[in-house]
């Protein structure tokens, strides 16, 4: 069974390609915080190791892998191509 963690903040590049825009994702509190590039997210979905999710405006929001020209990245499952959900997350400092 896949631990479901909560994505709070991100790391992000200037790209405006979809598949390069998040760095890694990161969460947790209380003095035990993570951090995960994209690429390390998207095996642990895929090995069914973890699930993430965020929340925004009022609402739970699973993040899932999508795929363009081969590439895969995260985004909310509400999201179009775009991932404009995980992107309004908080940068890490």
């Amino acid at each position: 069974m896949p631990v479901k963690l909560q994505i709070t903040n991100i790391d992000k590049s200037e790209s405006l390609d979809p598949a390069h825009r998040i760095l890694s994702v990161h969460g947790g509190g209380s003095g035990h915080r993570w951090a995960v590039s994209q690429e390390d997210a998207i095996r642990g979905i895929e090995r069914n190791d973890w699930e993430f999710f965020i929340y925004r405006q009022g609402k739970i929001m699973n993040i899932v892998i999508a795929e363009r020209d081969g590439e895969k990245y995260l985004k909310a499952t509400c999201d179009s191509d775009q991932p404009d959900f995980l992107l309004s997350l908080p940068a890490c400092k």
